[in-house]
């Protein structure tokens, strides 16, 4: 059985509901959505409200840290309510260069701090700021964090770092092309108990989301990069599924 560990179903429209009502015939069990501001946070939890494969995270995505509205941190307490909630995606992003990093930063630790409160996993986004997020984590490392790093782009360096503070690492569709280099590099020094993988669908790369408009070409996706992914880790396909299954259910909290 695989799982989806990141993906906007509230983004995905009419195909959000074929993906679910497809996905036990597809063998797809577990779908981590994630929020990424107070404005789709009901649509999340709608979501999974409606299905129990559908794990709820929510959070301010950095990319929505100066839109963020006051209060925020309250209302995220409330949505946590759910037993079954966890927080995300929440993260830093350097390359966003229109929304300041302090901001980011600020809204980032808060969720860290109500993440640790509340005791929660978190699901994370970084980009270009590997430093920072490494700082703020360690600060908080005898709290017993449980978290994954979605997308992960950071080098297998970073990714044993992370892993050390207690990240699970998160691979994307890029580990299907053979010139990704350093996602495959990362990959392969990332021990099996650690491997995460998603799609972050609707949001995949260019050159896949042109042939993925529908809910049958998500499933393709999908097992396709399971299909390498157990390739590149010298596994059977169905022991590396149970093994990324066992993985995830960690944030099962």
């Amino acid at each position: 059985m695989m799982q989806d560990a990141h993906i906007h179903l509230q983004d995905s429209g009419a195909e959000a509901d074929k993906i679910l009502t497809s996905a036990k015939a597809r063998r797809v069990g577990m779908f981590f959505c994630n929020g990424t501001s107070t404005d789709d946070w009901p649509k999340v939890k709608s979501l999974a409200d409606s299905c129990d494969g559908v794990v709820p995270f929510f959070g301010i995505h950095p990319w929505s840290a100066d839109r963020a509205v006051n209060g925020w941190d309250d209302i995220l307490v409330k949505y946590l309510s759910d037993p079954k909630a966890c927080i995300g995606e929440i993260g830093l992003d350097k390359a966003k260069k229109n929304v300041d990093f302090e901001k980011q930063r600020e809204i980032f630790t808060r969720q860290l701090d109500i993440a640790i409160e509340l005791r929660r996993p978190f699901a994370v986004h970084c980009v270009q700021a590997w430093d920072t997020l490494v700082e703020e984590i360690r600060r908080r490392t005898d709290k017993n964090i449980c978290f994954m790093v979605h997308w992960f782009s950071g080098s297998p360096e970073t990714a044993a770092e992370l892993i050390k503070l207690g990240a699970y690492i998160s691979f994307s569709p890029r580990l299907i092309y053979e010139r990704a280099l350093k996602h495959r590099e990362s990959f392969s020094a990332t021990p099996i108990n650690k491997v995460l993988l998603e799609t972050d669908y609707p949001y995949l790369p260019d050159a896949i989301a042109r042939n993925t408009q529908d809910a049958e070409k998500y499933f393709e996706w999908l097992g396709a990069l399971y299909g390498i992914a157990a390739r590149l880790k010298n596994m059977e396909t169905e022991a590396f599924e149970d093994k990324v299954w066992e993985n995830g259910t960690i944030f099962l909290h």
